[in-house]
């Protein structure tokens, strides 16, 4: 994960040698404090129909903000391009 001075973090994780939901939160609310994260988890469909499917790693990173961060959530979504200012405002 990174932090730059537009406020921007990215990263893997992966659960097996990075950070599964629970520690993304963490980094997330705790340590990092983007302004904005767009989660994401390799070989899961996260999202259909528009929203975030139940029980995917998306919902439980989210689930584990849950208020406790300031940080703005972006779902992405499929075939929907997602554009972000050099302030981390998405």
């Amino acid at each position: 994960m990174t932090n730059d001075k537009f406020g921007c973090s990215g990263g893997n994780r992966s659960d097996l040698f990075t950070m599964g939901p629970d520690e993304a939160a963490f980094a997330v609310s705790q340590l990092i404090k983007p302004r904005s994260v767009i989660p994401e988890h390799f070989n899961q469909v996260s999202t259909s129909g528009g929203t975030v499917n139940a029980g995917t790693k998306v919902e439980r990173f989210i689930q584990q903000l849950g208020g406790q961060s300031k940080t703005r959530v972006i779902v992405p979504l499929s075939d929907k391009p997602i554009s972000c200012d050099g302030q981390g405002n998405c």
